[in-house]
This record gives structure tokens, C-alpha cells and sequence, in this order.
């Protein structure tokens, strides 16, 4: 990416545990390299205990971490995931990150995620989780039958049910201006997973990828 003049400041990472030497070394490391922003690991809720003494646990680990993304001169960021994941239902997340200073941890923000679980209601879950937003993913889906299971199928941009338009003027209507990382997980003949050899030619892939960025950037300037 350097090599065309592209800085990184953005990875995903498993990273939770701040007393996990492996956990400290990659974060020190992406420190030195100049990344400003980290995707976490994903947490669950074990059956063991209640969703309230879990978020306790987890609120208290969010705190060591932010101690530790502060010394670093990082920031991780929590993303919401459909399922079982903890935040996926968004309002989960507010007694966690409140535990923290709310500097060097956050919400890496998913609009695709959070319409899944949320359906219309998502605009609630922004309003509450807009104060610890730290960056924002964008992708799109919609709901298709999958081995005749109904499943989020992802799309490109526009062509799913995220309504990009309003959900691009709450953004400027709270004022969250954070990084973005914009994803292309549908069917790009593998590309898609990182795939090395893949079925359509590369240059379909990449106008695939523009035509995605064309219209976040439309549709950002265009809403109001």
C-alpha cells in the first residue's frame, strides 16, 4: 500500500486481553507503524453467567485496554456483528464502553450489522451508540434464501436495504466524523475472501470496487 502512496491507519485484529503478551506486541507494534485505529477481537456472552455480569467483565477488560491504547497511542474499536456477538444488538455495548474514558476505545460502527438486527429501529441504536463511535464500516445486503434458509446476502452498495441516504444524514446531523473502511463482501470471483487465483478477471474487480466508492461518495454529497 506505502508503495502507491497509500498510508494504512487502519487492521482488524483479535486483540482484547491487555495482559496478553502477544496482544501487547501486536498493538505496539502497529503503534510504531503508524496505524491509528484497530478493530478488537468479538466477545460472547458464556451461558454461565447473566448478560448483565458479563458486561461487568467486559467493561472492566474495555478499561485495561483503553489504558493500554492510550500509552500506545491507539485506539480500538469495537465492531457491532450480527448473531451472537456481543454488540450485536447495539444497546449491549453502552454499559461496557461506558466503563471506559471513552478515548481510546469505542465502536467500530456497522450500518449492514446493525440493520440485520435491528430492521427499521437501527436509527435508535445510532442515537445511543453515537457518543463512542470511533470509526464506521460501510457494506450493504439484503435478505435471500440460501439452501432454502432465509440469510443476509451481501451486495454492493445501493443494490441492498441499507438506506445509505439517511443513514449518511444522521452522520452529519451528530457530527461523527471518524475513518471509514469500506468493504466488498459479495461474490467477487473470491476476491471477495482473499482468494489468490480467482474467477473473473481483475480489472472487473477493481470497477467493482470503484463503482462502490462512486456511490458512497454520491450519495454522501448528496445527502441532506
Amino acid at each position: 500500500m506505502k508503495k502507491y502512496d497509500m498510508n494504512p491507519g487502519m487492521m482488524t485484529t483479535n486483540v482484547w486481553d491487555s495482559r496478553d503478551a502477544v496482544h501487547k506486541n501486536v498493538l505496539l507494534t502497529a503503534s510504531q507503524l503508524g496505524f491509528t485505529h484497530y478493530r478488537t477481537g468479538w466477545l460472547k456472552y458464556p451461558e454461565e453467567r447473566s448478560i448483565e455480569e458479563s458486561q461487568v467483565v467486559y467493561g472492566a477488560q474495555a478499561a485495561a485496554l483503553e489504558k493500554l491504547n492510550e500509552h500506545l497511542e491507539i485506539i480500538g474499536c469495537y465492531q457491532n456483528h450480527a448473531g451472537k456477538h456481543v454488540g450485536a444488538p447495539i444497546w449491549d455495548l453502552i454499559p461496557i464502553l461506558s466503563a471506559t474514558q471513552n478515548k481510546n476505545i469505542g465502536c467500530q460502527y456497522d450500518i449492514r450489522h446493525a440493520v440485520v438486527e435491528g430492521g427499521n429501529s437501527w436509527e435508535l441504536g445510532l442515537r445511543q451508540i453515537k457518543p463512542y463511535i470511533k470509526s464506521i464500516v460501510i457494506k450493504d445486503f439484503k435478505w435471500g434464501k440460501v439452501n432454502g434458509q432465509w440469510k443476509p446476502v451481501n451486495t454492493p452498495l445501493g443494490d441492498g436495504m441499507v438506506d445509505f441516504e439517511r443513514y449518511f444524514s444522521l452522520l452529519k446531523k451528530y457530527v461523527i466524523n471518524v475513518p471509514v473502511s469500506l468493504h466488498f463482501e459479495y461474490d467477487l470471483g473470491g476476491a471477495e475472501h482473499g482468494a489468490t487465483q480467482i474467477t473473473i478477471n481483475q480489472k472487473e474487480v477493481f470497477l467493482q470496487m470503484k463503482k462502490d466508492l462512486d456511490y458512497l461518495k454520491r450519495t454522501w454529497e448528496t445527502a441532506e
